[in-house]
């Protein structure tokens, strides 16, 4: 990840002087993770010119070091636990970390949620967090390295060896390494989240009925939303009185066929009935999210002080069915609340990166004009001209978990890719499936206008999203076309595993909007 890059740059330049010889400096374009930085300028300062005077013998002593570091470090991430030890036991927030006090959690197996919220415990001083590893095993890969005779003082102190090496840095390594991973994956989890509800299918009807269910003691919303965005019912419902008859009745009175609804509500019981009662009415009942419902509808509240907020609420859900990227788009994408843990992450980054996807998409794919319905989701793309790409597909139905499908980049981003299928709706490639080699930029491996044969991973037909890989099995990508459509370059794209010490990091969105749309009109000219 970029993040990962990052530190290892910043180790970089941290222990420049330690690394500051031509063959240290060499080894470091092996390394990937910071911690490799730190423990070659270890290895380094003490496997020196005085006490390894053969140049080969160090250069095999410092290879030896990090390849022993990297297996150390495998068998760490598989064998080793989290030890949750309990710091204060009069500690006034103890109760909220009761659950993972005095705890081991496998290192392999920890969720994100749950490292974070130990996290939390270890800074508010609750827990003491700490590593159990596997040393005796750590200890055995020292056996037969024959580098290590080369310096003495690890010839003659294997205790000392394995500690300098590996033992005295593996543990704060590893507690660093999964802060920034588990924070990474935060990040990007509500990134992903934010495009999907920026890119969520509008409903093609020409009126949408809404309910809204709040809490047990609140009434029910009720309302009816034109395309031309009028509102043709507002009212309330007393849950005691109300029925689904009168709830029908209502809304087809208005010819509604589709019924917005919220996907959750403290009132689950009530929602859950009054979904099943409209469905079985006939109605398509839409789950929409209700993130940030009390900013959402605080203009329409502010302009009628005598509007319910149960109706603003029910007005609100309707839209973001009709018109979701301009719901979506107008609302603080913090505000929304898609991060677990937000305190732990860079709010300011992460807000402008949510904003940075926002107007690319709306300037770049969605011409400025914040209703994507006219052109399945991506007016200037015209799907139509991609159905030949796999005609086997016709629908999101068609498509199984392992298939291959054929397809072509359609947009680009610091997430991953957007691929055409052939359908109306775009599939998504995550950075983590471009490739099993390291990707510190998803521009890399593909570009806009290329044609790659991919893997289905996942279709979700409910909330209509498509998601593929290009990892090993899925076929490698196949050269990107060249400008107009002309033939395919001879140039492969690739991905490097581990970023080299000259590499820069990327601040926005590789290529520029305009050479993005330039491609995208090029490819659809066809």
């Amino acid at each position: 990840t970029y993040q990962s890059w990052l530190h290892w740059r910043k180790a970089i330049v941290a222990h420049s002087d330690a690394i500051d010889c031509e063959l240290v400096a060499a080894l470091c374009e092996k390394t990937w993770r910071n911690c490799q930085i730190a423990l070659l300028a270890r290895a380094a300062a003490i496997c020196t010119a005085e006490t390894c005077p053969d140049a080969e013998q160090r250069e095999a002593a410092l290879s030896g070091c990090l390849a022993l570091w990297n297996e150390a470090w495998e068998l760490s991430l598989k064998r080793g636990e989290l030890l949750c030890k309990e710091a204060n036991p009069s500690h006034p927030k103890r109760a909220d970390y009761s659950l993972y006090l005095n705890r081991r959690e496998p290192l392999h197996n920890i969720p994100p949620y749950r490292f974070m919220a130990i996290r939390r415990g270890a800074e508010e001083g609750v827990i003491d967090l700490g590593t159990v590893l596997p040393k005796n095993d750590i200890k055995k890969l020292f056996k037969g390295r024959d580098w290590l005779a080369s310096v003495p003082a690890w010839r003659d102190d294997a205790e000392r060896a394995s500690n300098e090496l590996v033992l005295d840095m593996l543990p704060s390594a590893l507690l660093e390494h999964f802060d920034n991973e588990m924070r990474t994956q935060a990040h990007d989890a509500a990134i992903q989240r934010y495009l999907e509800l920026l890119v969520s299918s509008p409903l093609q009807t020409t009126v949408c009925g809404a309910v809204y269910v709040g809490s047990l003691n609140r009434d029910v919303g009720l309302a009816v939303v034109g395309q031309d965005k009028t509102v043709r019912l507002g009212k309330t419902l007393d849950p005691k009185e109300m029925s689904i008859d009168g709830i029908v009745e209502e809304l087809r009175r208005f010819q509604v066929r589709q019924v917005a609804m919220p996907e959750s509500a403290m009132a689950s019981h009530r929602l859950a009935t009054l979904k099943r009662g409209l469905e079985t009415a006939g109605f398509e009942v839409i789950d929409v999210p209700t993130n940030a419902i009390v900013v959402a509808r605080a203009p329409q509240l502010e302009a009628d002080p005598e509007l319910r907020s149960e109706i603003a609420s029910a007005i609100t859900i309707a839209r973001r069915a009709m018109f979701p990227f301009e719901s979506w788009a107008e609302l603080d994408p913090i505000a929304l609340g898609l991060a677990e843990y937000p305190q732990a992450l860079d709010e300011e980054h992460l807000r402008a990166e949510m904003i940075e996807i926002r107007d690319f998409l709306e300037s770049s794919l969605l011409g400025g004009d914040p209703d994507p319905r006219a052109a399945g989701m991506r007016p200037g793309i015209k799907p139509g001209n991609l159905k030949n790409l796999n005609p086997m597909v016709n629908e999101l139905s068609d498509l199984r978990p392992g298939m291959m499908v054929d397809g072509v980049v359609t947009n680009v981003s610091d997430f991953g890719a957007f691929v055409s299928i052939g359908l109306d709706r775009e599939a998504l490639v995550h950075i983590s499936e471009l490739s099993d080699e390291f990707v510190k930029s998803p521009s890399d491996v593909v570009q806009v206008g290329q044609r790659v044969q991919a893997r289905v991973i996942n279709v979700d037909l409910v909330k209509k999203r498509i998601s593929l890989s290009l990892k090993s099995g899925t076929g490698a990508p196949k050269p990107k076309s060249s400008s107009g459509g002309g033939k395919p370059s001879t140039s492969m794209p690739h991905a490097s595993k581990k970023p080299s010490s000259n590499q820069k990091p990327a601040n926005a969105p590789p290529g520029s909007r305009s050479a993005a749309l330039s491609a995208l009109e090029n490819l659809f000219k066809k």
